[in-house]
């Protein structure tokens, strides 16, 4: 429902952040999937939010978020640098 609404919401200001939300959308959905039990399905969606991410620090967040998914670590265990603020409209 969400990747839905994103596709005519008017509140972002530009596309490339409604371009960000439809990976971050993405990913959340491969992930459910995933856990689910739905594994191809879900890897599947993960890629293709990878793909999609419009800028490299955003690839970064999703690829750190896919592989916890993939294999779940400790929060203590997470790379440093994943701040929960990361400016991923930035240039978008």
């Amino acid at each position: 429902m969400a990747l839905e609404k994103n596709a005519t919401y008017k509140g972002w200001p530009s596309p490339g952040l409604r371009k960000a939300m439809e990976a971050q959308f993405l990913m959340g959905l491969g992930q459910a999937h995933y856990l689910k039990g739905e594994r191809e399905r879900g890897l599947l969606l993960m890629d293709v939010a990878l793909d999609t991410a419009p800028t490299e620090p955003q690839k970064g967040v999703l690829n750190t978020i896919r592989d916890n998914t993939l294999k779940p670590r400790p929060l203590e265990q997470l790379p440093r640098p994943l701040r929960p603020l990361v400016p991923l409209d930035k240039g978008i």
